[in-house]
């Protein structure tokens, strides 16, 4: 794997302690590549000081975990822009805290990604034909605008994106499993506490009415940062 060129970003919340706390061991457990860690807050709530000392004790536990705290509820979109934004590396793998990964994922995944891009510029690559960890371009996502924030829930926010960009390639393989049809999982969101199967679940109501209505702005769904790429440079440079 080029470790250089790739980051993993993921996020999580309070009712995901197990599964940040399992797959950071087992990333560790394949690779020293760093985490860009988004800690999300629950809805309506404060964000609780005692999760966030679970976070940083659990951070310190491993090398290149680097944590961001959001101390309001921020959406997948958002998340997801912003792992981008801040990461200092080309490539960004992309994952649900609520998976697993097995040894050599990390060298199966990063190859097939550069196999596939060898003669042309970067995309995505969707791992296991999902949007539950896939690998994308810092430069690319930046050329074609970013997932769409306002999509300020949770849900359909890889729908949106494929429905302006197309559909993209995906990597099938063992060594990563979504764990998203657990109960414990389906059951960790808002007004999801006691179904008892994944079908079940719901996503926020303000994404599905947005999906529904087709109302995201699609022009530019996060401007300021195309404005922060173009002019980088220039930031102590001379007027």
């Amino acid at each position: 794997m080029i470790v250089d060129n790739y980051c993993v970003g993921i996020l999580t919340f309070s009712k995901r302690k197990k599964y940040i706390e399992n797959l950071l061991n087992q990333i560790r457990l394949d690779s020293d590549i760093p985490v860009y860690l988004c800690v999300n807050c629950d809805y309506n709530q404060p964000f609780d000081p005692k999760y966030r000392d679970f976070i940083l004790k659990l951070c310190l536990k491993h090398k290149n975990v680097y944590p961001l705290f959001y101390l309001k509820f921020r959406g997948l979109s958002k998340a997801w822009n912003d792992m981008v934004v801040n990461a200092c590396y080309d490539n960004l793998i992309i994952m649900n805290d609520d998976s697993t990964i097995q040894p050599g994922f990390f060298d199966e995944i990063t190859n097939q990604y550069e196999q596939l891009y060898a003669n042309e510029t970067k995309r995505i690559l969707k791992i296991n034909n999902g949007w539950a960890c896939f690998i994308v371009n810092k430069e690319y996502l930046t050329s074609v605008t970013f997932f769409n924030e306002k999509y300020i829930g949770i849900g359909f926010e890889d729908a949106e994106f494929v429905g302006r960009h197309g559909d993209y390639p995906g990597h099938m393989t063992e060594k990563f499993i979504d764990l998203a049809s657990e109960p414990e999982s389906f059951n960790s969101f808002p007004k999801n506490e006691n179904i008892t199967m994944q079908s079940e679940k719901s996503y926020t109501s303000i994404n599905i009415e947005i999906f529904q209505s087709n109302s995201g702005d699609h022009q530019n769904p996060k401007p300021y940062e195309q404005f922060y790429v173009e002019n980088y440079n220039k930031i102590f440079g001379e007027l």
